[in-house]
């Protein structure tokens, strides 16, 4: 797939949900209004005005959102989310006709399915082969869900992450170079819910990451994190290095107020500043004197 993905980082699967709450909320809120005033009306002897409010109040919330989708691409929680869905080669609008489409699988995959057909729907975009996440809604109409929150190529500050060689995070301690010595500069990670270490070897990051030969283990009890989600260590030049290692929910690097996935198995440079998200929980990134 072409397009988008060339200019946009695929939507997360967290915002996403956010923004669906979100727009679910709304939408409740409305039919709950719409109910109580269809009642008033169907007990005071007004049936068909009653039925008719809430037909009525179905089709414009419907409406409201083929409208936002298909025009402009996002909706109350996709925008407060930083999202939005476009066409998934072009990157454009989708536009009126595929919205209705798409508009029309999620409604009828939520309130009348209790549910049932969200958690599906949610289900199918883990099946997207091209690592897009299309749901089955957007396969449908050829969308797909981007984020549109500033890249670090748009930030101010250090350039975006420079890539090292794999063999930088071997299982021993690497080697410091003896600047880095003389300097007597270390790094130093901090996890919102868990530890504070500088960083002197291999650690490996997770739910509850598996035992290896000179390795820290940074277990972090969160279940949005995959089982060993992520590593960090020491390049030869001292440099700090982070890895995302095939994790479901992915990791995602926040500099300077902007943001970027980290590709799997593709170690990146970290800089004092960085904070970086592990599905759920988030680690800081800062440079301290040895004592």
């Amino acid at each position: 797939m072409s397009g988008p993905v060339s200019g946009r980082a695929i939507a997360p699967p967290d915002r996403r949900f956010h923004a669906w709450v979100i727009d679910r909320l709304i939408a409740l809120i409305g039919y709950l209004a719409a109910g109580a005033a269809a009642y008033l009306l169907i007990r005071s002897g007004h049936h068909t005005a009653g039925v008719a409010l809430l037909g009525v109040a179905v089709l414009a919330f419907w409406l409201v959102g083929v409208l936002l989708t298909g025009l402009a691409g996002t909706t109350a929680g996709k925008s407060l989310c930083g999202l939005r869905v476009v066409d998934d080669r072009s990157g454009e609008p989708i536009g009126l006709a595929r919205a209705a489409v798409r508009q029309a699988i999620v409604g009828l995959g939520g309130y009348p399915t209790l549910g049932l057909g969200d958690a599906t729907l949610a289900w199918t975009a883990t099946l997207d082969a091209t690592g897009a996440r299309r749901a089955g809604h957007d396969r449908a109409v050829g969308s797909v869900v981007v984020d549109v929150r500033p890249t670090l190529a748009d930030a101010a500050g250090p350039a975006p992450a420079e890539l090292v060689n794999l063999t930088a995070l071997r299982l021993a301690p690497a080697p410091r170079s003896a600047d880095t010595e003389a300097e007597g500069i270390a790094w130093r990670v901090s996890f919102d819910a868990g530890p504070s270490f500088v960083v002197d070897g291999l650690a490996l990051v997770g739910r509850s990451p598996q035992p290896s030969d000179g390795a820290r283990l940074v277990a972090l009890g969160d279940l949005s994190l995959s089982k060993t989600h992520a590593q960090l260590g020491l390049a030869a030049d001292g440099a700090l290095v982070v890895m995302d290692r095939g994790s479901t929910n992915g990791s995602v690097l926040v500099r300077a107020g902007a943001t970027r996935p980290l590709a799997a198995r593709q170690p990146v440079t970290l800089v004092a500043g960085d904070r970086v998200r592990f599905g759920g929980s988030e680690m800081a990134v800062e440079r301290e004197r040895r004592t």
